[in-house]
């Protein structure tokens, strides 16, 4: 049996420039996708299908990660409470644009076949693209900076001044609606949420006071 290794002489260096246009609500601080143009430099391009593909995925991922994605723990006892996606928000078709996109391929000079690396070059160029794209839309209210993600609650307290969420009610019809209704409601002014009929909440009502409790908010139930 004949085995052989190549080892190549250097790495690979793929690059590109992406661009993002986001929208943003000033009343509920909803950031909206608008437009996004991409042009990777992935070397040699043996399938363009694939790498179309692998762009928009990356993309979708990248974000993800700057406008919806997070994680958030009770402080009490350590407990993920955004452990389904009921409570994790991912990005969807509808929340995403036709994206523009093309290479500009520069073969490498470190492999045989002349290829970079194309599977990441979304997560890496629409993190910062998205990210820059909604401080720029805030620049008007001095905003230099914002931390991912750039959630509308987030946002919508930069426009405010920093002023908390504030008081709604939120009408349960099911757990698995919680969460929108209260990412809905909370938008609306001073820092108690009341829910009715609580008898149809039931697993969710802990992880919906946790989110709410994490946010300053208090949670009072008139059932």
């Amino acid at each position: 049996v004949e085995r052989e290794t190549y080892a190549p002489p250097g790495e690979t260096f793929p690059n590109g420039c992406h661009i993002a246009e986001v929208e943003v609500d000033p009343q509920t601080g909803r950031s909206t996708l608008a437009a996004y143009s991409a042009v990777d430099d992935c070397g040699n391009v043996l399938d363009h299908m694939v790498i179309e593909g692998q762009v928009h995925g990356s993309v979708a991922m990248g974000f993800g990660q700057a406008m919806m994605e997070g994680t958030v723990f009770d402080p009490s006892n350590g407990q993920l409470v955004t452990a389904s996606f009921m409570d994790y928000a991912m990005p969807r078709a509808e929340d995403l644009p036709m994206f523009k996109d093309g290479v500009y391929p520069v073969p490498a000079t470190t492999n045989p076949l002349g290829v970079k690396g194309a599977g990441e070059a979304g997560c890496v160029g629409a993190m910062p693209a998205v990210a820059n794209a909604v401080v720029d839309a805030l620049s008007e209210f001095g905003v230099t900076h914002i931390e991912m993600p750039a959630t509308a609650e987030r946002v919508w307290r930069i426009i405010n001044g920093g002023k908390p969420i504030g008081s709604g009610t939120v009408e349960s019809h099911g757990d698995h609606r919680i969460a929108m209704a209260f990412s809905i409601a909370g938008l609306r002014a001073t820092g108690q949420i009341t829910i009715l009929d609580c008898a149809n909440v039931n697993t969710s009502f802990p992880t919906f006071v946790a989110l709410a409790n994490k946010l300053g908010l208090t949670v009072r139930s008139d059932s």
